[in-house]
C-alpha cells in the first residue's frame, strides 16, 4: 500500500467524524456553564446532610403502612421543618432526619413524634432508635472530604504528567477541574443534598472521568509516534475517531446502571445516582472536547514559542 494511498484512507476516516471542528463551540459552552456553576454556587450555596451540619436520626416502626412522600409535609405542619423520610428494612419502617433544633432535647422531639403520629394518624409507631450527632462530626467529615479530595487529584495528577507530554497532561488536569467545578454547580442549582455518599460519588466521578481522558490521551499519543506526517490536529480528529464508540458505549452503560438505580431507589441512593448520572454525561462530553481542544490550544502555544 503506498504511501499516498494510506493518507488519503486516513484523511477519509478522519472527516467522518471531525470532532476538532467544535472546538471553538465547546469551548463557549464550557465557559457559559463554568461561570453559570460559579453564579448558583455562590447564589444558592450547598444543601449539607445533617452529618455535616448536626442533627438528629429517628427509626421509628409502623404498624400499618405509611406513604413516605407526606411524612415532611405532616412533620412541616407541626414546626419540624426541613426533615427527611425513608424507607429501611421495609414498608413499615422509616428513617427521619431532623437538623439541629436548639430548642427542644431529643427527648422532647420524639414524644413530640410520637403523639403525633398515634392520634392524628391513627397508626401505631414506636421509634426503634434515635441518636444525635453533633457538630464535631461535622467537622471530621468537612476535613476528610477536603482531604480525600485533594489527594485524590494530587496522586491522579502526579501519574498523568509521569505518562504524558505536558501539553496533554495539562489537558486533562484542567479538564478534570472543569468536571468537578461544573457538577458541584449542578448539586448547588439541584439542590441536592450532600452526604457521606455524595462524596463517595464525587470521588468515584473523578477516577471515571480521568480514566476516559487517560484512554483518548493515550490513543493520541500512540498516534504521534505512528502518524508522524499528520498535523497534531488531524491526529486528534483521527484518535478521537477511533475511540469514541468505546467511550460512549462505555458511558452509556455506566449511565443506565445509574438511571436504574435512580428510578428504584430511595431518597439516599436517588442523590448518589443523580450526581452520577451528570458527572457520566459531563466527563464524557469533557473527555472528548474540552480536554483534547485545552491540549491543541498549548500544543499550539508551544509551536508559536518555537
Amino acid at each position: 500500500m503506498s504511501y499516498s494511498y494510506h493518507l488519503k484512507i486516513l484523511k477519509k476516516e478522519i472527516l467522518i467524524y471531525n470532532f476538532m471542528y467544535w472546538k471553538n463551540f465547546s469551548f463557549i459552552l464550557s465557559i457559559f456553564f463554568l461561570f453559570f456553576s460559579v453564579f448558583s454556587i455562590g447564589f444558592f450555596g450547598f444543601t449539607w446532610s445533617i452529618d455535616f451540619t448536626g442533627g438528629s436520626i429517628f427509626q421509628i416502626h409502623f404498624e400499618k403502612l405509611i406513604e413516605i412522600y407526606n411524612v415532611s409535609d405532616m412533620l412541616n405542619s407541626i414546626g419540624l421543618y426541613n426533615s427527611k423520610s425513608s424507607y429501611f428494612g421495609g414498608i413499615h419502617n422509616i428513617i427521619i432526619r431532623f437538623p439541629h433544633f436548639s430548642n427542644i432535647s431529643i427527648e422532647d422531639l420524639s414524644h413530640k413524634i410520637l403523639i403525633f403520629f398515634n392520634e392524628n394518624l391513627k397508626n401505631q409507631c414506636e421509634i426503634i432508635s434515635s441518636e444525635y450527632i453533633g457538630s464535631s462530626i461535622d467537622n471530621n467529615l468537612l476535613i476528610f472530604f477536603f482531604l480525600a479530595l485533594f489527594f485524590s487529584i494530587l496522586c491522579t495528577s502526579f501519574y498523568i504528567f509521569l505518562r504524558f507530554s505536558w501539553y496533554l497532561s495539562i489537558g486533562i488536569i484542567l479538564s478534570l477541574f472543569h468536571d468537578i467545578l461544573l457538577i458541584l454547580g449542578c448539586i448547588s442549582f439541584l439542590h441536592i443534598e450532600i452526604s457521606p455518599i455524595i462524596v463517595v460519588s464525587l470521588l468515584s466521578i473523578i477516577g471515571y472521568s480521568i480514566n476516559d481522558s487517560i484512554v483518548i490521551s493515550d490513543r493520541i499519543r500512540e498516534n504521534i509516534k505512528k502518524f508522524k506526517y499528520l498535523s497534531f490536529f488531524n491526529i486528534l480528529n483521527l484518535s478521537l475517531t477511533q475511540i469514541y464508540a468505546r467511550t460512549i458505549m462505555t458511558s452509556a452503560t455506566t449511565f443506565s446502571v445509574a438511571a436504574i438505580s435512580y428510578y428504584f431507589g430511595n431518597e439516599m441512593i436517588k442523590n448518589f445516582s443523580l450526581t452520577m448520572m451528570i458527572g457520566i454525561f459531563l466527563g464524557t462530553l469533557s473527555s472528548i472536547y474540552v480536554s483534547s481542544s485545552l491540549s491543541f490550544q498549548l500544543y499550539k502555544k508551544l509551536k508559536i514559542m518555537k
